[in-house]
């Protein structure tokens, strides 16, 4: 992650990334690097240590400058990738 993104708790379960500034091919570029990442690590769900794993599912939504948070995570959770 770089100095301007940020990542935010969202519900239980649930972490957001907010890549400022960021492209749709750009913030595909950096999912595809996390999942890579986390499963180098054997932290994914079916890998190596049972005791602690995660699951990963991408979403994406571009935001404008009156975008609501609401909107956005249903547009990301509509927009898997």
């Amino acid at each position: 992650m770089r100095a301007t993104d940020t990542c935010a708790r969202v519900g239980l379960d649930k972490l957001m990334i907010i890549l400022a500034g960021a492209t749709r091919e750009g913030a595909g570029m950096f999912s595809a690097k996390l999942g890579k990442l986390l499963k180098e690590r054997g932290l994914l769900a079916g890998g190596p240590s049972p005791d602690f794993c995660v699951a990963i599912s991408v979403g994406l939504a571009e935001a404008g400058p009156d975008s609501r948070v609401d909107d956005l995570l249903g547009v990301a959770g509509s927009k898997r990738i």
